[in-house]
């Protein structure tokens, strides 16, 4: 008996000795954490955005989604509401999408007016009138009794005897002719030949009282207003008239 308490004391002693030779476990390295001071505080509100700004956003944002969700029935029941007013309340319009606002402008109207056109005074043709004829004319370059008789629609016969004149007499330029008051007309066709009509010269000595002559009923000073000339106005060869 004391032989077997012996042999298991010197086991335990065996086992006490070799634990002692073990090294200890070593304990994990501790790993420094790095601690930034200026995280550790939040940092402060931007100075230009304005917190009384933000909330009012906010609120704008929850009243539209407000007036979305509720649809048409709110809009109407805001705008019936509305309508009749309790006195000192203060007027608010509602603008739904069946009652747009449309804006009326007040830019002013620019209205092109266009300028008033010259107007043009109609061309007047001195023609002699029957029963309303000169009393006397004078002969210029070209012109004869005949041609005086046609042009004043008088009797040539009578054109002649109250003048002293003979037919088939050559008259020079300056003579004055009286011109008789009967009224009787000239006997035969005044006008030689057809007009309006344009003419074209052949001489340099043609003036508008020789081609009035040839047209025979045409008055010398209507051909020059037709042309915008005058009377005096020397007629080159080749230049054309135009016979009214």
């Amino acid at each position: 008996m004391k032989r077997t308490l012996f042999c298991l004391s010197a086991f335990l002693l065996v086992i006490v000795l070799s634990g002692c030779r073990m090294p200890y476990s070593a304990a994990p390295e501790a790993t420094p954490t790095e601690i930034i001071i200026e995280n550790l505080f939040p940092e402060p509100m931007s100075a230009t955005e304005d917190p009384m700004v933000m909330v009012g956003s906010l609120a704008t944002a929850s009243a539209i989604s407000m007036m979305q969700t509720a649809g048409t029935e709110f809009a109407t029941q805001a705008v019936d509401e509305i309508s009749t007013p309790t006195p000192g309340a203060l007027a608010v319009t509602v603008v739904t999408e069946e009652n747009p606002v449309v804006p009326t402008s007040t830019l002013p109207v620019l209205v092109t007016i266009a300028p008033p056109q010259p107007t043009v005074p109609p061309l007047v043709v001195a023609t002699p009138i029957p029963g309303n004829v000169p009393y006397t004319y004078t002969l210029q370059a070209g012109e004869f009794p005949y041609c005086i008789a046609r042009r004043f629609n008088v009797n040539p016969d009578e054109l002649l005897t109250i003048n002293n004149l003979a037919d088939g007499t050559l008259y020079m330029p300056g003579l004055t002719l009286k011109i008789p008051q009967s009224g009787n007309p000239f006997p035969a066709n005044r006008a030689l030949r057809p007009h309006p009509a344009t003419y074209t010269t052949t001489s340099s000595g043609e003036t508008f009282y020789s081609i009035a002559c040839l047209y025979g009923d045409v008055d010398p000073a209507a051909i020059a207003a037709a042309n915008g000339m005058s009377l005096g106005s020397t007629l080159q060869i080749g230049t054309t008239i135009q016979i009214p």
